[in-house]
């Protein structure tokens, strides 16, 4: 009697944890641990709309400025499609850099004229 009282619990039990388990799993995924390619692009489009608005102070590097910036995005891109839609933490100090170097040159020509 025991054994036959209990299985239906058993059954809803797992039924349960098998309905609820791709739903916590979807965290884990390229989404949970990716937080840092958002900081990536959202740094990038920063830096794309700061050259944009400081075009006439930039003593004539705008071009030069604007192809480093794309040359950062498609690199995060190749990067993001190298390893299934993240960035390693390697990578992403690479990616920081490169954006850290492009920001120093937008202030240097930005400042300079002061």
């Amino acid at each position: 009697m025991y054994k036959n009282s209990m299985s239906p619990i058993i059954a809803a039990a797992a039924l349960a944890v098998t309905v609820a388990a791709p739903s916590f799993a979807w965290g884990f995924g390229n989404w949970g641990f990716g937080g840092n390619k958002y900081e990536v692009a959202s740094r990038d489009a920063r830096l794309n709309r700061e050259i944009s608005r400081d075009r006439g102070y930039l003593d004539g590097h705008y071009n030069q400025l604007r192809r480093e910036d794309v040359a950062i995005r498609n690199q995060e891109r190749r990067d993001l499609c190298r390893n299934g839609g993240y960035l390693s933490y390697g990578q992403t100090r690479q990616l920081n850099a490169e954006e850290n170097r492009l920001q120093r040159q937008i202030n240097y020509d930005r400042f300079r004229r002061w």
